[in-house]
């Protein structure tokens, strides 16, 4: 049984998830290189929070879907940069990031982190997290 995974993904996401016989495939596809933006970590967090809601998964895998060698390149640097934000947005970004990265560390979903190229910062806190 394979079946797409709906709830907190829609066309402009950068995430897809299928649901295969108990576990769930999240991939990321944000061009050009999956940088870890607010939007991004927000919309990591809903698709947990959707899949943990679920009786019928017990697994995710998170992978990348580029086509080149990068699982992602990390936190987004223009969320970091003083004169592109506000603080209200720096806070929110670390706030949301941290909350999914916790959220991932605890969950009650067996967790894997399929990397395949680079996976500096953000990338690696999410893999450790798994």
């Amino acid at each position: 049984m394979s079946a797409s995974f709906a709830a907190a993904t829609g066309p402009s996401s950068c995430v897809s998830v299928t649901v295969k016989e108990g576990y769930a495939i999240l991939s990321l596809h944000k061009e050009p290189v999956n940088s870890l933006d607010l939007r991004l970590w927000q919309e990591l967090e809903a698709v947990l929070t959707s899949l943990e809601a679920s009786p019928l998964v017990t697994g995710l895998i998170i992978t990348s879907g580029l086509q080149r060698d990068v699982f992602t390149a990390g936190n987004d640097l223009r969320e970091l940069y003083a004169p592109r934000t506000t603080e209200a947005r720096y806070a929110e970004f670390w706030i949301t990031s941290n909350r999914f990265l916790s959220r991932l560390y605890m969950s009650r979903l067996a967790t894997i982190a399929a990397i395949r190229g680079a996976c500096p910062a953000g990338g690696g806190m999410m893999s450790m997290c798994c």
